[in-house]
């Protein structure tokens, strides 16, 4: 009789109640490893941000004169009184504006694409850490009419809810619909 329940326990329900308290065991865990595999998500993401705001500060550290089509608003063209003077003919000062011109334009494109990667990672981010720089996203393209300007000539470019965000802080009648 000995014998018949030690078979029973090392037999099938002994292997049911060994995989029913591992089970039970390893949800926590699971939970933990999901918890921390979210937490360092969200820390690669930081990270992510924080060298794309680091590339855009370290470029005006490099071009300090196109800082104002960003923060300043500036509107108008960023060469100096003296490459315009050195401008020996007509010809080159056409092609010194043209230069300007899509220097401009690659600034724009540069700044919105880096700012665009940024706001893509809002998921990951979570709203606490996003609402800051949204709010950011939003004040710069009321400031940069540069900006401001690029963005609606390459609308189909960029996901809606950015293009709203980005537009949000301006008054309703400046706001270009696509199209």
């Amino acid at each position: 009789m000995n014998q018949i329940i030690i078979a029973e326990i090392t037999g099938p329900a002994w292997v049911d109640m060994a995989a029913a308290v591992v089970t039970i065991v390893s949800f926590p865990i699971i939970a933990w490893q999901a918890r921390e595999a979210q937490l360092s998500i969200r820390s690669q993401s930081l990270a992510s941000v924080y060298t794309l705001f680091a590339q855009l500060d370290l470029f005006f550290i490099e071009n300090p004169e196109l800082r104002p089509y960003i923060y300043g608003g500036e509107t108008g063209r960023a060469m100096s009184a003296s490459e315009v003077a050195a401008a020996q003919s007509e010809d080159e000062k056409k092609d010194l504006a043209r230069n300007e011109q899509s220097r401009k334009e690659a600034l724009a494109e540069f700044w919105t694409d880096t700012i665009y990667q940024a706001y893509r990672q809002k998921k990951a981010l979570g709203l606490k850490t996003m609402g800051p720089v949204e709010e950011y996203i939003s004040n710069i393209y009321v400031r940069s009419k540069l900006l401001r300007d690029f963005l609606d000539n390459n609308n189909d470019w960029y996901m809606e809810d950015f293009k709203t965000l980005a537009r949000s802080g301006l008054p309703e009648n400046t706001v270009k619909q696509a199209g």
